[in-house]
């Protein structure tokens, strides 16, 4: 039979075997949930941006409207602007309106690459950008205008659009704290969506 100093010695080993397993169960736990929240910012951009060169591609150069809302060429930019709004700003996927470094309006070439950019970027308060179909918008263009919604042809050959965002994306578990520490924290997120221009 095991004496009281025996028994007490399993249990101090015990402890410190779990003092040195507990720092490595908390990471893998925490990784994972953070890998989950980062994954769900990740497939909202990407919805993002299909909604806004679906919206894109369908509106071409603004020749036809959707559900009735506003027609015309410089209605065109601000619409696919909404649509991208409109998904980054649901509940339910943690995207931070201030966080979005821009979102890109683009003539795509057959690379998938940028020819001409529209850029627009978050306003300081929501709704400071201009108003479309009854949404004052959080954002608004930035610089000039390089591929104005009036140049984009519709006929062959196909033009076309796409539409890209960059986010970055801030670590929410206390990992953030541990990856301040090193320099880190922020994970850069771009996707990007390209559609041809419907006729």
């Amino acid at each position: 039979m095991m004496g009281r100093r025996g028994r007490r010695g399993q249990r101090g080993q015990s402890l410190v075997e779990f003092t040195l397993i507990l720092p490595t169960l908390l990471l893998l736990v925490l990784g994972t949930a953070e890998m989950g929240l980062a994954l769900n910012t990740s497939m909202s951009l990407v919805e993002a941006t299909r909604e806004g060169a679906r919206v894109g591609a369908a509106l071409s150069n603004g020749a036809s409207t959707i559900i009735g809302c506003a027609s015309g060429s410089t209605n065109v930019d601000p619409q696919i602007i909404e649509s991208v709004q409109r998904v980054v700003e649901s509940p339910g996927n943690g995207i931070k309106r201030l966080n979005i470094d821009w979102i890109r309006i683009f003539k795509s070439d057959s690379g998938g690459n940028e020819v001409s950019t529209n850029e627009w970027r978050p306003t300081v308060s929501p709704g400071g950008g201009p108003s479309i179909c009854g949404v004052a918008l959080d954002f608004k263009l930035f610089g000039t205008e390089n591929w104005p919604a009036s140049s984009r042809s519709t006929t062959l050959p196909v033009v076309s659009l796409g539409v890209k965002i960059q986010y970055h994306y801030t670590l929410v578990t206390p990992l953030n704290a541990i990856f301040k520490v090193f320099g880190g924290g922020q994970i850069t997120m771009t996707d990007q969506t390209v559609m041809a221009l419907e006729p």
